[in-house]
């Protein structure tokens, strides 16, 4: 019943990118060559297998068309620029190991600007197509209601509101309301289900008994019928809501955090071994400048090492490049200021552009940090802060970034207060993570630099 349409919609969406992907390829072959005789050359054969075979890979395991009917188009579009970077990764990681420096990067840098706009066209097109094609009727799916009450109501209004999504409320059931919306009582529910092609049940379940809803879930793989149970959980909304099992019992965990999945651990960290592969790589020119800019313009060493406290409260030693002078805290532990005499006058000019972090790309690569995250701080003031702000310890839970929403925002910290601002913006990077924010704080990040922003 419900399934009749789900393979084949997935299967249209990945032979559509595969054919977009692959034009993409054949039009920058042609831009850059003026021919389209790709195959004549083994080495853009075995590119252009290795384009299709990674992109299926990755399909299969970041599953981009695993998605609701409920799903807006503009997280849809974010979910496939992740796919495309992490495929341009992937690429370039395989012309870095391959040593394939032969291949035109005007080519591969066409390929993509395509494949984006040409991928992004026949995605709006497709979305805004099977929504037109669901509100006309067709692709519907019947669904009922168990409970009464204001979350049902609610529910109601939603699917009366958006007919795009192809829900077709076609009764409410409940033991304890009568009136012209009540189809009858739960026990009738199962009659009514199988002669009306109903596909999904919504157990609202403050109003619905747990042995009910036992006797519906059996009753309801019997006839391959999906059961959602609605519980108001609106109150923990700034919070992630997972479900966990603890052997053969269902756990709700209202503190979940989206990067303590198993796939976006991998992702991730694949991502920022990758980046700061070829990050570093491409600066190397210019750390050899800073080093001996920073060597030329003030006593004592090129870097600077300190210990910050990391993923679980481990310790770990941060490197930057050094923008103080060699005594600045022999007074102390102490924050930094717009106009810190201890600061240099070319350090003055790294921490503008924030070029002071660019070792902390060793970091990344060892395994103590990400490319974003929280920033890392001392033991000295994270005591202090935990002092007014115990929240900070959920912080903690991810490994610290060279960048991050709350240094976007704030840059560096002069003192505690200002450290408690940047925790609550970094508090919601925690609970929103996703390679996309990651994108958007790193773009945010490069424009900084660009224009000197940082302090």
């Amino acid at each position: 019943m419900q399934y009749r349409y789900s393979r084949f919609l997935n299967s249209l969406q990945v032979l559509g990118d595969l054919i977009v992907l692959n034009l993409a390829f054949l039009l920058a072959f042609y831009f850059k060559f003026q021919s389209l005789d790709v195959f004549s050359s083994i080495e853009y054969l075995e590119l252009f297998a290795f384009y299709n075979v990674s992109w299926l890979i990755l399909t299969a395991l970041y599953q981009p068309y695993k998605i609701s009917r409920t799903t807006v188009l503009p997280k849809i579009l974010r979910r496939q620029l992740s796919l495309i970077i992490i495929h341009l990764l992937l690429i370039t990681a395989f012309f870095v190991l391959m040593k394939a420096f032969y291949f035109s990067r005007e080519q591969v840098i066409l390929t993509y600007i395509i494949f984006a706009s040409g991928d992004f066209l026949w995605k709006c097109f497709f979305f805004y197509s099977l929504q037109a094609y669901r509100s006309s009727g067709y692709n519907g799916r019947n669904i009922v209601i168990l409970g009464y009450g204001d979350l049902a109501l609610e529910l109601k209004g939603y699917f009366r509101e958006h007919p795009e999504y192809g829900y077709k409320l076609v009764g409410i059931f409940d033991n304890r309301k009568k009136g012209p919306e009540i189809k009858g009582r739960l026990d009738e529910l199962k009659e009514f289900a199988l002669n009306n092609e109903v596909e999904e049940i919504y157990c609202c379940l403050p109003y619905v008994q747990y042995t009910k809803v036992k006797e519906l879930l059996a009753f309801a793989d019997a006839n391959i019928i999906k059961v959602k149970l609605i519980a108001d959980f609106r109150g923990f909304s700034a919070k992630g809501v997972e479900l966990e099992k603890y052997d053969h019992i269902p756990v709700l965990n209202i503190s979940a955090i989206p990067l303590d999945d198993l796939k976006n651990i991998i992702f991730k960290r694949t991502f920022d071994v990758v980046f700061s592969s070829i990050v570093l790589v491409f600066i190397s020119p210019l750390l050899l400048f800073i080093a001996i800019m920073t060597k030329l313009t003030s006593k004592g060493p090129v870097l600077f090492s300190q210990e910050r406290v990391g993923k679980g409260g481990v310790p770990f030693r941060i490197y930057k490049f050094r923008s103080m002078r060699v005594d600045a805290e022999k007074m102390g532990p102490s924050l930094s200021s717009d106009f810190d005499p201890r600061i240099t006058k070319w350090g003055r000019i790294m921490r503008k552009t924030r070029l002071d972090e660019l070792p902390q790309f060793f970091n990344v690569l060892i395994g103590d940090m990400a490319i974003v995250g929280p920033r890392p701080e001392r033991t000295f003031f994270i005591d202090q802060i935990i002092q007014k702000s115990p929240h900070y310890k959920r912080l903690l839970r991810i490994k610290p970034g060279i960048t991050s929403l709350g240094q976007v925002k704030y840059g560096y910290a002069e003192n505690v207060g200002e450290m408690l601002q940047r925790l609550r913006i970094d508090l919601l990077y925690i609970d929103n993570s996703s390679m996309w924010l990651d994108f958007k704080v790193m773009y945010l990040t490069a424009l900084v630099m660009v224009q000197g922003r940082g302090k």
